[in-house]
């Protein structure tokens, strides 16, 4: 069944646009930096305007081939077979639904200058695949296991499933290959400025086991490499006309396939309808050399296990918008120029599981639940935020910026984890609330540890072994418990409480190392502090803490006080020797000699000659 849907290129469109911003960062070599708001990693090494204009082409060419097989049906004028269609550019196969998979032999038969079989075993894609709604195209090892998709200067091909299942399948003493070849140079397409074959899936199901896929894809995530896109379908296609027209006159362009020898199975549309979301199981899959390595949205029930993404252009892994049900375990992602694993807004119920996230150029996993919009939008959509993720038994070392970044968000758990190398452990930001850091041991890290910053007051960080870093634990705006964490070869704080913190608890921490203070909760209030083991902390507080610490704006006053009656008592001494400064408030008798006897008084006087 064959749907017109032309909001998904307009919504592909746009994720091509928001995914080339974050493409055209340019970046330092692939270290961890003492800044934790410089971005590592390679900068992007093709054509941002050639490249958006390539993406832009590919969405308008899908949505023609959508729109002429819609209206086929409608004139009932649709082939019932398979059929070349002239697009801009180089050609593209159509495979329309039947019961059986077509395979890569089959259609080197069919259509051998589009399906080329090499010397060497392999084949060459020379035209584009399109496999419509009811149709599978399987791709299985055989001879060498070799599937190229020529890319050169002069154009590239694809393969894009637009509601048709693909399975590519190799075995694990024989991976199949896929990759983009350049058959003038006879070596992978490794230039992305004019386009790079890609293969993407939408709306159908995709199964991949025991795959290596290289050097595919450019600037967007739909056309990274390998892509996942779910759509919103219309109502199934009817089926197919009873009376078949020749090819050129059902649709201009159309070219019969099949060489006369072969009698091709007569075509039955199926009229079940999608739900609209891509699925996969992915597994035992190696992804090199990328755009992205792995691009899903808009998918459900997707399933990822033991594969790997090394050396993409931009992320290893995206989960991007609307991925929900999925899990991603036993994977690893080195090298990749931005994040390993990258799990953006609108995405759900999601969990990472014994990954490796090692040398990438930014964060090792990056978790995104903020909401897509503040306020009243075009779309109308909810303000509401998005969680319900997980990160467990997972590694993140070596990566040029966080181990663990979780931006925003609710219900967020992050346990188990073991984290070193990095320029920060985990991170906590823009409001996130409900995070649970429980369990992870995180080393080496070049600033902070753990560090919370603007965040929801309801944090749990508890349970985990910090060793090596500036600060172990920070927290900035932000709250919760702290407990029952051990700390150690900290130099600066082990947990350091500042701003608006609720009424968050600190309790039963060990902490060693050597800085100011085990504990500093003296720019916040209302913290609750007890039970922590600091005897292994060793104090070096430099002068000018010593002083801040003294000079606290209620010490200075009452120092200023002190001071006042001091000098206000100095002043009152007397100024000379001998000068006593309260002889005039003496009792009265201090100046008289005391009682005198009347008798003797009147005989001194006769004595004087005074009358009596």
């Amino acid at each position: 069944m064959i749907r017109v849907l032309g909001g998904l290129a307009a919504v592909a469109l746009v994720t091509g646009s928001l995914l080339a911003g974050g493409v055209a960062a340019q970046a330092a070599p692939l270290a961890p930096t003492a800044d934790p708001d410089v971005v590592a990693g390679r900068g992007y090494p093709g054509d941002p305007d050639a490249e958006a204009r390539l993406v832009a082409a590919e969405e308008r060419r899908v949505l023609d081939i959508r729109s002429t097989l819609q209206h086929a049906v409608l004139d009932g004028k649709l082939p019932d077979g398979p059929f070349r269609l002239t697009t801009t550019g180089i050609p593209t196969i159509v495979l329309i639904a039947r019961d059986t998979p077509y395979t890569i032999p089959e259609l080197s038969r069919m259509a051998p200058r589009s399906v080329q079989a090499q010397d060497d075993g392999a084949y060459l894609l020379t035209e584009h695949i399109y496999v419509a709604e009811g149709a599978t195209l399987r791709v299985a090892a055989t001879g060498h296991g070799i599937l190229r998709l020529s890319g050169s200067p002069v154009g590239f091909v694809t393969i894009v499933t637009d509601g048709g299942d693909l399975e590519i399948q190799g075995s694990p003493d024989l991976p199949l290959e896929v990759t983009s070849w350049d058959p003038a140079l006879q070596a992978p397409d490794t230039v992305t400025a004019d386009g790079r074959p890609y293969i993407r899936v939408y709306a159908g199901h995709a199964e991949l086991v025991d795959v290596e896929l290289g050097d595919l894809g450019f600037w967007s995530g739909v056309t990274g490499g390998f892509s996942l896109t779910g759509a919103v379908l219309p109502e199934g296609l009817p089926e197919s006309s009873a009376e078949v027209l020749p090819p050129e006159e059902q649709i201009p362009g159309v070219e019969a396939l099949g060489d006369g020898d072969e009698n091709l199975q007569t075509l039955s549309l199926e009229e079940e309808v999608s739900d609209g979301y891509a699925s996969a199981l992915i597994q035992s899959v190696e992804v090199t050399g990328d755009a992205f390595g792995l691009f899903v949205t808009n998918s459900d029930r997707v399933e990822i296990r033991d594969s790997s993404f090394v050396g993409s252009l931009v992320d290893g892994l995206v989960l991007h918008r609307d991925v929900t049900n999925s899990s991603v375990t036993g994977s690893t992602a080195t090298g990749n120029a931005q994040d390993g694993f990258n799990l953006t807004r609108a995405t759900s119920s999601v969990v990472f599981d014994g990954l490796v996230a090692r040398g990438n150029g930014r964060n090792g996993i990056t978790i995104e639940g903020r909401p897509l919009v503040d306020g009243p939008s075009a779309t109308g959509i909810t303000i509401a935020s998005y969680g319900d993720n997980e990160v467990r038994n997972s590694t993140s070392t070596g990566n040029g910026r966080y181990g663990i970044e979780v931006v925003g968000g609710s219900e967020i758990t992050l346990r188990g984890n073991e984290l070193s190398g990095n320029a920060m452990g985990i991170v906590v930001t823009s409001g996130a609330r409900g995070v649970t850091i429980e369990g992870n041991t995180i080393e080496d890290s070049l600033d902070q540890a753990v560090a919370a910053r603007d965040a929801g007051m309801d944090l749990r960080v508890v349970d985990n072994r910090i060793k090596g870093a500036d600060i172990g634990i920070f927290v900035r705006d932000a709250g919760g418990r702290f407990e029952d964490n051990r700390i150690s070869e900290v130099v600066n704080h082990g947990i350091a409480l500042v701003g608006e913190t609720g009424g968050s608890a600190v309790v039963g921490n060990v902490i060693t190392g050597a800085g100011p203070s085990a504990i500093d909760v003296f720019r916040t209030s209302g913290t609750a502090v007890r039970d922590n083991d600091t005897g292994g902390w060793t104090s070096t507080k430099p002068l000018d803490v010593m002083l801040r610490r003294i000079f606290q704006p209620l010490t200075v006053l009452w120092g200023v006080l002190i001071i006042a009656l001091v000098v206000s008592l100095v002043a009152r001494r007397p100024r000379t020797p001998g000068h006593d400064p309260f002889a005039d408030q003496k009792p009265l008798s201090a100046f008289t000699r005391g009682i005198v006897d009347r008798e003797r008084v009147r005989a001194a006087g006769h004595a004087e000659g005074r009358p009596a």
